[in-house]
């Protein structure tokens, strides 16, 4: 089984389109339309990496990633969003990538700070 990814994203059909080019890279992606479902998610599973939209209900990506700090401080995260300036500097946070993205350039960050 591949490394364990967790895609954070609102947007159906974003959420879809990266967790199925994850799987085709072999890796093995869980996906969450929003920060509260995500934390429920890291509670359950230990995750290798964590792509992260910055624009999202019930709690955005800041917000998200000020509780990802207590829960599970040391999963990188890579901010994917078309507002990708919005997140705030983390330690956690290892890139970001601009939406709309390139495959191979998403693919080249996650291979690069995935452990």
């Amino acid at each position: 089984m591949g490394k364990l990814i967790l895609v954070i994203e609102d947007d159906d059909t974003i959420r879809e389109l990266i967790a199925d080019i994850l799987k085709e890279e072999g890796y093995n992606p869980s996906d969450a339309g929003d920060g509260a479902r995500a934390l429920e998610l890291l509670a359950a599973f230990t995750f290798d990496l964590i792509t992260l939209d910055s624009s999202m209900p019930k709690m955005d990506g800041n917000k998200f990633l000020e509780k990802l700090t207590k829960q599970a401080p040391s999963i990188p995260v890579i901010v994917i969003s078309a507002l990708p300036n919005e997140i705030k500097p983390h330690p956690q946070v290892k890139a970001k990538v601009a939406k709309p993205f390139d495959v191979g350039q998403l693919l080249a960050v996650i291979d690069k700070y995935i452990s």
